[in-house]
């Protein structure tokens, strides 16, 4: 029997490897083909095979007697095709979200661990406490132009950029499906003069997709959900916004009688003070689980200031138990907050916020 394959290649811009390699009954051509970024290659495999075999005399129609060989030749195709390598969005692009990600989420957890400060010291002197750190933060954070930038733009860059990224990750995920999508391998058969097409379905990977996973990874050492907690959070802290700062300026035109004496009310009149349960402990796991990846994603590369992945590996426990243990004291002082028994001196106005 004598094979033959014979492989071709579509792609104009690629490297090609030769050998060549010989037995006794056949010859193998083997192509090695490196993918060029965006073309496609599309392969075709030609085998061609033929056998002899003996066949028994026998009787003719007019008496006579007919032997001889009998041969069976049987031609398969076989073409195999690669989608191109997708390279929008980029990896650039993702990274340059992570950074406008990891630079506003510093900024504006610069803020939050500021405005969590009060619950925490509700733990140990209540609303009263709790108000005095209210009103020394408010001289920081409340002043203009720092309140639009710290506080309200550091919010929805990083609210718009995790968006962003969420989107690229939908991107890539889809063209990723795509790309493993069933490709056809077709095979001709011949034999004595009858031919038979076989169609059958493999799967392909795009030769892209371990860049793409790379680069959209959670950060080591972070808590497990990190990003479902965020997403969580968002829509809370959104609320929280317009409760105490947005709402309080359209229909009393000041927020400054705003206090913890407002979740105090708050809670009498709808029990809404477990809301702020999520916002501490939600806010507090995701600052904790990737703060030092945010850094690092800030600081310049080389820089000796920058975490190592096994030292975030390493904190991971210790920063469990950091953020366990704020996320406790805070909610305690919630509780006292909203279980404290006296009088509220602006429910009138509190009543018109409802």
């Amino acid at each position: 029997m004598s094979e033959s394959i014979h492989t071709s290649d579509s792609s104009r811009d690629h490297d090609i490897e030769l050998v060549e390699q010989l037995d006794v009954n056949s010859k193998y051509n083997t192509q090695t083909i490196r993918q060029k970024q965006g073309r496609q290659v599309v392969s075709s495999f030609t085998t061609t095979s033929s056998s002899s075999e003996d066949i028994a005399a026998e009787a003719g129609t007019n008496g006579e007697t007919i032997s001889g060989k009998k041969t069976t030749t049987t031609t398969k195709t076989t073409t195999h095709s690669k989608v191109p390598v997708q390279t929008f969005p980029s990896v650039g692009f993702y990274q340059g979200l992570g950074r406008l990600q990891a630079i506003s989420g510093l900024g504006f957890s610069a803020f939050a661990f500021v405005h969590v400060i009060p619950p925490v010291l509700a733990a140990f002197g209540g609303v009263e406490l709790a108000n005095k750190a209210l009103i020394w933060g408010r001289v920081y954070y409340h002043t203009y132009g720092v309140e639009q930038i710290a506080v309200f733009g550091t919010l929805g860059v990083h609210i718009l950029t995790s968006l962003g990224r969420a989107v690229v990750r939908s991107i890539w995920s889809s063209k990723k499906y795509l790309a493993n999508r069933n490709s056809r391998t077709v095979v001709t058969e011949q034999h004595e003069g009858k031919t038979r097409t076989i169609i059958r379905e493999t799967k392909v990977v795009a030769s892209g997709s371990s860049a793409h996973s790379s680069a959209s990874g959670s950060a080591p050492g972070s808590f497990p959900y990190h990003r479902l907690a965020g997403w969580i959070m968002a829509p809370i802290v959104l609320g929280h916004v317009f409760n105490v700062r947005i709402n309080p300026l359209l229909k009393l035109q000041d927020s400054a009688i705003i206090d913890y004496s407002f979740i105090t009310y708050l809670h009498r009149v709808q029990n809404a003070g477990i809301f702020y349960v999520p916002l501490i402990a939600l806010f507090l796991y995701h600052a904790y689980s990737n703060g030092q990846a945010a850094v690092n994603t800030v600081l310049p590369k080389g820089s000796p200031k920058r975490f190592t992945a096994s030292e975030m590996i390493k904190s991971r426990p210790v920063r469990a138990v950091v953020a366990g243990v704020i996320t406790t004291v805070g909610l305690v002082g919630l509780y006292r907050i909203i279980s404290d028994p006296s009088s509220i001196p602006w429910q009138r106005q509190y009543a018109q916020l409802l």
